[in-house]
């Protein structure tokens, strides 16, 4: 597995347009390439400190701001889209055989994977989890919400498909709010952007 080198991060920089340490770090851990984050963040302001590369802080002044301007809640945007189409589907109750399937697959992604996901990102805002390790626990923290969740439908006598996806997707959302809340207070180090690389 190589080092990161100031060589290689320059290439990456200009051939890939990264425009932020964040998506640096995701390129990089994609080509195997082995650093420490303070390696990468040291080598960044070396770069940014000798005019190869010029860096500006990157603030949001207020949540929704960082919300409609960071392209890193994606996410986010998904998990409230699917937990809407999700209720609404269940709701509408069509026999359809298109809308049953995709209530279907929609329900399984929703009851299975999506609450997990939401949860880890608020218990875990800033950490960078390999992929098969963030699926593993989201499943196991959807089954938790979803157990949870069902024990107290029936401890109500509400334990209904049209109440159960509401409230599910209600507390997904409301994870992934907590989730994109947390990430905008607590800022990734360092919290500069690349905004103008100058390889000569």
């Amino acid at each position: 597995m190589p080092r990161l080198t100031r060589k290689i991060l320059l290439e990456a920089i200009d051939k890939y347009h990264l425009e932020s340490i964040g998506s640096i770090r995701e390129h990089l851990r994609g080509r195997q390439i082995y650093f420490a984050d303070d390696e990468l963040v040291g080598l960044v302001r070396e770069l940014g400190s000798d005019g190869t590369i010029v860096l500006k802080e990157l603030k949001y002044e207020s949540f929704p701001g960082y919300l409609g301007e960071n392209n890193q809640v994606w996410w986010l945007y998904g998990v409230v889209m699917v937990s809407l189409v999700e209720s609404f589907l269940v709701v509408y109750a069509s026999q359809d055989q298109l809308v049953t399937t995709l209530r279907a697959i929609l329900g399984l992604v929703l009851l299975g994977y999506l609450p997990g996901y939401s949860a880890a990102r608020a218990i875990f805002p800033r950490v960078q989890f390999p992929f098969l390790e963030r699926l593993i626990l989201s499943i196991f923290l959807s089954v938790m919400v979803s157990i949870g969740i069902g024990t107290l439908l029936g401890a109500v006598f509400l334990f209904q498909s049209a109440a159960n996806v509401l409230i599910i997707s209600s507390a997904t959302v409301l994870l992934g709010l907590i989730g994109a809340y947390r990430s905008f207070r607590v800022p990734e180090k360092p919290v500069e952007e690349l905004v103008s690389p100058i390889i000569e």
